[in-house]
């Protein structure tokens, strides 16, 4: 491991959050946005650390990922939903998972394409109880990666075309991203992956 004495950690937002998560860098804005995973709330600062924003979303919120027509979907307890940048007009969009009430959503980010990959997991943690779905701009999902623990880290090949995600228990799950045909999980370190940069989501 390469060290650098001039290489300093600083603290960006001191706001002593219960579960800070899913920090997501809005280029269009130059801002960062990131969740209070357990206080449900979502956080946006400007590249200073100045605080821009923040609102409650009401219920566990796993992720916050910019649309490309404005606004925020958001990865919650119940399934995915939109909200405006202020965090007004809540609308559960794709209840993903609903009926399972000791699951929530997790991980959520978009490929380059603007369809959402996100994971679901146990309130618990339970072993093989989640999942990880592809989101289309209309809202349907369908699950491609099943008995999965927890998803995290999602991403992209520099092509878009492949994705991973690790996969608790651990291992990495790569697959294709195309909606052309059966997404075929396989696992594998993940090396010949790259974090390639993520979209705005088209819906």
């Amino acid at each position: 491991m390469v060290r650098s004495a001039s290489m300093r950690v600083q603290v960006f937002a001191d706001l002593h959050a219960d579960v800070g998560e899913a920090p997501h860098w809005d280029e269009r804005t130059k801002t960062l946005l990131f969740v209070d995973l357990t206080a449900g709330t979502v956080f946006r600062y400007g590249q200073s650390g100045a605080k821009l924003g923040s609102f409650p979303v009401g219920q566990e919120v796993g992720a916050v990922v910019p649309r490309r027509r404005g606004g925020l979907v958001l990865a919650v307890r119940d399934g995915i939903a939109t909200v405006s940048d202020s965090g007004e007009g809540f609308e559960l969009t794709s209840p993903v998972e609903r009926d399972i009430p000791g699951n929530r959503m997790n991980d959520a980010k978009c490929d380059p394409a603007g369809r959402l990959f996100a994971g679901t997991t146990a309130f618990d943690f339970s072993p093989h109880s989640a999942a990880l779905y592809r989101v289309e701009s209309d809202w349907s999902f369908e699950q491609i990666v099943p008995d999965a623990t927890q998803s995290n880290g999602i991403a992209w090949s520099p092509d878009g075309g492949r994705c991973t995600s690790s996969i608790r228990p651990p291992r990495v799950s790569m697959f294709s991203t195309s909606t052309s045909a059966p997404a075929r999980p396989a696992t594998g370190d993940g090396s010949s992956l790259s974090s390639a940069r993520t979209g705005y989501l088209t819906g």
